[in-house]
């Protein structure tokens, strides 16, 4: 019986825990959705998304954006997003960083990845022709790697991290962009962080180069609590309220004269707590916790004395 109750104990301790660490979390990082992929349809896709190359190398149905046809460069990227700080269609940018974090989930569909396919961020200057033409950073998977790149119409690698590929095995990659500096999450582990110099702003998009594959989710939101985290900084403070307008001194009142004493008066009882008022947060959970310990004693403790009877 003590070791029924024990049992109890715990369980109710350790959902407790559970429930307040993920209030906790919910609270803290204050991330939100700037824009998500719709991969309904091409029709639907076509409304955000710009693509160079050959149409007929792409699909998008099911939920999918496909790369069906190996063709020397294909590029998808989002059309004007205030958030980008940039407007692919004028080339002209609003100034200032476009910080963003990106996620896509992508798996190639062909034995090996001879060749890249990946994402594009802070992504200017695009040309509709060359698969060189635009600038841009860069983080992609190969066949036996995963490699992060600044594009100035040319290639130029950063890093290069080992990987095993595999056909139709979803990668996630995650980049987080704030300021001059980027990190890399590859299956959400994080692999590097690195500078973003000489691109401060910009759309963000797919990219391959003779290379199947297809993407299942993509999305950018706002940088939260966690990724400020990861740079090391700490997330802006919320706008201050605005100045009120100073309220004028009100003049000095003239002494009044001392009172005498008055008899302290007796101490009024407490008063019962209201029991329309409820606890909230942490304490609401203790309180759950320990109701539950309580009524799980009371049932074993009842069920005991009806059995001796």
């Amino acid at each position: 019986m003590k070791k029924l109750i024990v049992l109890l104990i715990a369980v109710s301790m350790l959902l407790s825990l559970f429930v307040f660490v993920k209030a906790d979390d919910e609270e803290t990082d204050n991330s939100e959705i700037l824009f998500e992929a719709d991969f309904s349809s091409m029709e639907a896709f076509l409304e955000d998304w710009e693509i160079q190359g050959d149409p007929s190398s792409y699909e998008v149905h099911d939920g999918k954006f496909c790369v069906v046809a190996a063709e020397p460069f294909q590029r998808a990227y989002l059309k004007y997003q205030d958030w980008s700080k940039y407007n692919p269609e004028t080339k002209e940018g609003t100034g200032g960083y476009a910080n963003y974090a990106i996620k896509a989930v992508i798996h190639g569909t062909q034995p090996t990845m001879t060749n890249l396919m990946g994402v594009i961020f802070r992504a200017t200057e695009i040309d509709p022709v060359g698969d060189n033409a635009f600038d841009a950073m860069y983080a992609g998977v190969g066949n036996t790697f995963v490699r992060t790149y600044k594009y100035n119409h040319n290639w130029a690698m950063i890093e290069s991290f080992p990987l095993e590929y595999q056909q139709d095995v979803d990668y996630t990659l995650e980049i987080l962009v704030l300021n001059d500096k980027f990190i890399l999450l590859f299956n959400n582990e994080q692999l590097t962080m690195g500078s973003t110099e000489g691109h401060d702003f910009g759309t963000v998009g797919l990219k391959t180069w003779k290379g199947l594959y297809e993407c299942t989710e993509f999305t950018v939101r706002t940088l939260g609590t966690k990724d400020y985290e990861k740079f090391g900084e700490v997330p802006p403070d919320t706008p201050d309220n605005p100045d009120t307008p100073d309220t004028p001194d009100t003049p000095d009142t003239p002494d009044t004269p001392d009172t005498p004493d008055t008899p302290d008066t007796p101490d009024t009882p407490d008063t019962p707590d209201d029991p329309t008022v409820k606890p909230t947060g942490t304490a609401s959970i203790v309180i759950a916790a320990v109701a539950v310990v309580t009524l799980a004693g009371a049932t074993i403790v009842a069920s005991k004395r009806r059995a001796s009877k």
